[in-house]
């Protein structure tokens, strides 16, 4: 279970934050029951998760603004592998992140020129999200041009929005549990994966995603995972590699 702690300043916040999750609240000095195994407080204005059995080590934030990131967005060229399996040279510019998670990869496109639309279904996930993105347009990390962020899943937003299609459509789904060397070593994935669990429904959401692509659909790999459907069902027509991960994109006949 979840829940959110707070103390001083930061109560009211904390409150709000339970009331909207449907989740209980914990005051300073309140007794915390052993069933709860996630805490999101509030520290210095940004909103932190941690783990109260300490698993997956410190708590921590989606930031950003931090200089890990900020470099990212500093450094990476026409050449990284997501901006190039996104057709960002080929002229692409409206973008579908089918699931937005902590939503690195989403501000990294709106950096560079995208117009960004996201769905997260997962309400905790949403909050500690949008926390990030409010903290990011407060220090003027991205003036113009944020990502808009739908609470509920694509096949929701596709449902109050059945005309809106996107030039590229990005799917990263839950990557499944194995073993060797992983995709979600960093803990912050890992306790994503605790709270949020598998996309069980990844593979039956592909040909939904697909019709909503007007160029291309990008799905986000491990580097030694199979595609998300099988060749026989739908070949992948080109695969950029990463250091960790791979993206398979799935172009749409216009003919």
């Amino acid at each position: 279970m979840i829940g959110v702690g707070s103390k001083g300043k930061a109560t009211r916040e904390g409150m709000n934050l339970a009331a909207r999750l449907h989740i209980p609240h914990f005051a300073q000095g309140t007794p915390i029951p052993p069933e709860i195994q996630f805490l999101f407080f509030y520290e210095e204005g940004a909103l932190f998760l941690g783990d109260l059995e300490e698993k997956f080590g410190k708590p921590f934030l989606v930031d950003y603004l931090s200089d890990e990131f900020y470099h990212r967005l500093e450094t990476a060229s026409k050449k990284d592998p997501l901006l190039k399996a996104s057709g960002f040279e080929k002229g692409n510019r409206t973008f579908l992140d089918a699931s937005y998670g902590l939503g690195y990869d989403s501000i990294f496109l709106a950096s560079r020129g995208f117009g960004v639309t996201a769905c997260e279904r997962n309400p905790y996930v949403y909050e500690f999200a949008v926390d990030a993105l409010v903290r990011l347009k407060d220090g003027g990390g991205i003036s113009r041009n944020p990502p808009q962020i739908f609470l509920g899943s694509v096949a929701e937003y596709i449902k109050e929005y059945p005309a809106e299609r996107f030039d590229t459509v990005y799917f990263d789904p839950m990557y499944p549990e194995a073993g060797g060397r992983s995709a979600l070593a960093k803990k912050e994935m890992r306790i994503f994966r605790a709270l949020v669990g598998d996309d069980i429904d990844a593979k039956e959401l592909f040909p939904l995603l697909l019709s909503r692509a007007k160029n291309r659909l990008v799905i986000k790999r491990p580097d030694d995972a199979p595609s998300l459907v099988p060749e026989s069902t739908r070949k992948v027509d080109i695969k950029f590699e990463g250091k960790s991960v791979r993206f398979d994109v799935y172009l749409v006949d216009l003919n």
